[in-house]
């Protein structure tokens, strides 16, 4: 591991730590519980013809009971929300304490291409948000190939350009006859394939 690879996994694993407080934080604040009721009013939109309004008036019953059961259950729904809440902040925070006890991985790709290096220490998942994950490539890339290079590249928006093109490109093979299908991966994995292409190893 040399001296730019140990910055990077040192910085890969500080914005892990921000992201599971970042995440605590937002469940601390606590997940609006929306209730099988919510926007129902009771009224009704009469139809205009009688037929219309006797078949609206025998369903009234169905209605009913429908409304009832599903306020029956709400208390039980609320339960399980607040259970699930529960056990979600419980496992950020056992995140929290493993990242502080363990500390940062310390294994390193033989390739030294941006991607790889990405696959062993990047932010991979839905948890992580599009900034944290832009922010992260952004500090790696001013590590790696210095300030000059890295003001180069407007990560976000090329970022956003990936996730156009590749349902285009994919638009493109299904429309070929016999064509196989190929499903492109993550914007963001797409952009790190185009700067490693376009960047030489960082050595």
């Amino acid at each position: 591991m040399n001296e730019k690879e140990s910055v990077c996994i040192a910085q890969s694993h500080a914005a892990h730590l921000a992201s599971a407080r970042r995440r605590l934080a937002e469940l601390s604040l606590g997940i609006p519980f929306q209730g099988p009721l919510v926007g129902f009013t009771g009224d009704i939109a009469w139809k205009e013809s009688h037929r219309e309004r006797i078949k609206q008036i025998a369903l009234l019953p169905v209605v009913l009971l429908v409304a009832l059961f599903l306020a029956a259950v709400t208390p039980v729904m609320y339960l399980v929300h607040r259970c699930d809440l529960f056990q979600c902040r419980r496992a950020v925070v056992k995140e929290i304490r493993a990242l502080k006890k363990e500390g940062p991985a310390v294994d390193v790709p033989d390739k030294k291409a941006l991607e790889h290096l990405w696959a062993f220490h990047g932010l991979h998942g839905p948890e992580y948000s599009c900034d944290e994950q832009v922010e992260l490539l952004n500090c790696w890339m001013i590590t790696l190939y210095g300030n000059e290079i890295a003001k180069r590249y407007r990560l976000k928006e090329m970022l956003e350009e990936v996730a156009i093109l590749q349902p285009e490109a994919n638009k493109d093979d299904y429309t070929k006859a016999g064509s196989m299908h190929v499903h492109s991966a993550l914007p963001l994995y797409g952009l790190l394939a185009s700067l490693s292409e376009e960047l030489p190893d960082y050595g």
